[in-house]
């Protein structure tokens, strides 16, 4: 459908698989618009069923929404099925309401708050329990989507409010547009903050409120005409696009920000009232405090600090060779060992090896109930444990992500599973903070030296070839030649299985003959260029035959820029008409 209305859609019409919905100002206009529509179909053989169709209408059902003159509303019958839904008993369960949920939650204030009981459970690490505080976000996304507020249509010609907050935790934020003398909400944003984000410093927390705002909604911000207004509780963000100290964060913030047409105001909390309901919370702020408690616990003790001799000597009285108090110097939270030792001790996928420790096994032993390989404890590949343990090693900021054999060295002293370090292998090299953070350890590259400018024009021109689909004349590459003085280029239409005599061919009849012999061809390392034939040729003609570096083609940057250009321009007609 895209296809067949890709000049309507955005101007007056919008299309989703085969839904189509026609927007006009005016009867006179909507009835133009909705001929033009039912012209294209016919054109391309599609027939619309009349009794799913609608016309001349103020108010309509479109993909799961009511759209009115006035705004957009949730659809009441696909709300009616929420009021039957009842209490939810497995995982799937809860995905099923999340993501009915999920589709409305820019009708619904704080959703992500809310909603975050229920998005725990489906997590694979977590043992389904629906309590209480889960039956109480049921209760209230059920009670907020029955009565979800009148949002209006955005109105890119109107003036835009943006209001925000971030309080322990969570982000929030309300855009709204100006309708006479009053602000009309046109949707809300939340969202709980992840571990990392907690540890910034008040003012970093405001302005990442803002940023992920201006994120979520930069189809509509980026480009407003008007200048956005956005509003916070803490002044000292009046003057960030004016401070010349930044740090690192803050830099990327602000080449974020310079998309966007705004201005920062102060507004303390008690006048920001939207926003600030949106992150205050009284339950999510006891658990954001909780947690930030838990990750002040560190070790006081550190192993290398204790005599060598009380150590051998504690663990030689210790009566078992594994213990909670041991894993923990890996896994600081005990739920996580207590359900490592568990599986350890009733995985199925472990049964064959507790037979065989039964039978005097070379490697494998069997102690207080816990299956053993050369003494270290065997992890069974369930519910995730050995990523969660290959985490701890690697991510905590004890570890400081160290490296693949520094963090298998850390974790096989206690633990074994077969593919062990493989497995942290592909861990660590796919960790986004290592890939972020590791200084490059190849050797610094040269710096690029610029051509020297030619005296005259086509004294010295360059050579490239540019590749598109097959045109109806069986074309398929394009031979570009380019003058480095005047920036003339010379384009030929060509095959991609050209070799050099062909090669040679061309250049004489579109460029020798009307310009003479260049003193020198700047060229990449194609097959064409490092020929024989085509040196004996450029030798013959007294022409210096200059190529670039092998796998850097900005070394012939001219003729790069000008495929860039060359494929820009002809992209859109190639997309829509080839083949």
């Amino acid at each position: 459908m895209n296809d067949v209305l890709f000049d309507y859609l955005d101007v007056f019409c919008t299309a989703y698989l085969d839904d189509i919905l026609i927007y006009s100002e005016n009867e006179e206009e909507h009835e133009a618009h909705v001929k033009l529509v039912l012209a294209r179909l016919e054109s391309a053989e599609l027939q619309a069923d009349l009794k799913k169709c609608e016309f001349n209408v103020k108010r309509t059902k479109y993909l799961g929404f009511i759209i009115s003159t006035h705004g957009i509303e949730v659809d009441p019958e696909k709300v009616e099925v929420v009021e039957s839904w009842t209490y939810p008993s497995t995982v799937k369960g809860v995905q099923s309401f999340l993501g009915f949920c999920n589709f409305y939650r820019r009708f619904i204030k704080d959703y992500g708050i809310i909603a975050k009981p229920l998005t725990e459970l489906t997590k694979s690490n977590v043992i389904f329990h629906f309590d209480d505080m889960c039956r109480n976000a049921f209760d209230v996304l059920k009670s907020k989507l029955t009565s979800a507020p009148l949002l209006q249509h955005y109105d890119y010609n109107l003036p835009c409010m943006l209001e925000t907050d971030a309080s322990d935790g969570v982000i929030a934020s309300v855009l709204s547009q100006k309708h006479g003398d009053e602000w009309l909400p046109v949707a809300y944003f939340s969202k709980t903050m992840i571990a990392a984000e907690l540890n910034y410093e008040v003012h970093d927390k405001e302005m990442l409120s803002i940023i992920r705002s201006l994120g979520h909604w930069k189809s509509e911000l980026a480009g407003s005409p008007h200048q956005i207004r956005i509003y916070t509780d803490h002044k000292a963000l009046e003057y960030f696009m004016t401070t010349k100290a930044l740090n690192a964060r803050q830099a990327r913030w602000a080449e974020v920000l310079a998309d966007y047409n705004f201005i920062i105001m102060y507004r303390p909390g008690k006048d920001n009232p939207l926003a600030d309901a949106l992150t205050r919370r009284v339950d999510e702020l006891d658990s954001q405090n909780k947690t930030k408690k838990q990750n002040r616990l560190q070790q006081l003790i550190k192993d290398n600090q204790i005599d060598t001799e009380i150590m051998r000597k504690s663990l030689r009285d210790d009566s078992e060779s594994i213990t909670n108090l041991d894993l923990s110097a890996v896994t600081p939270h005990f739920n996580i060992v207590d359900k490592i030792l568990e599986a350890n001790r009733t995985s199925e996928s472990l049964s064959h090896l507790r037979t065989e420790a039964k039978r005097t096994h070379k490697h494998l032993t069997m102690e207080s109930d816990l299956l053993l390989y050369d003494s270290k404890l065997l992890v069974p590949d369930v519910d995730n444990l050995r990523t969660y343990l290959i985490r701890e090693a690697h991510d905590t900021l004890s570890t400081a992500h160290p490296g693949i054999s520094k963090t298998y060295t850390l974790l096989s002293k206690q633990y074994y599973w077969r593919g062990m370090h493989n497995t942290i292998a592909q861990y660590i090299r796919n960790c986004h903070a290592c890939k972020r953070s590791s200084a490059p350890r190849d050797r610094t590259p040269g710096l690029l030296h610029p051509l020297p400018v030619p005296q005259r024009a086509w004294a010295e021109i360059t050579m490239d070839y540019c590749s598109f689909n097959k045109d109806k004349h069986g074309y398929d590459n394009v031979f570009v030649i380019i003058d480095r003085l005047t920036k003339q280029a010379i384009t030929i239409p060509c095959h991609k299985e050209i070799d050099a005599r062909q090669q040679a061919k061309l250049y004489l009849y579109h460029v020798y003959r009307y310009y003479g012999a260049p003193k020198t061809i700047v060229s990449d390392r194609g097959p064409q260029f490092i020929s024989e034939f085509w040196k004996e040729f450029n030798r013959i003609l007294g022409t210096d035959v200059k190529l670039s570096t092998a796998h850097h083609p900005q070394t012939d940057g001219q003729s790069e820029i000008y495929n860039q250009y060359l494929q820009q321009r002809l992209r859109p007609f190639i997309s829509y008409l080839s083949g």
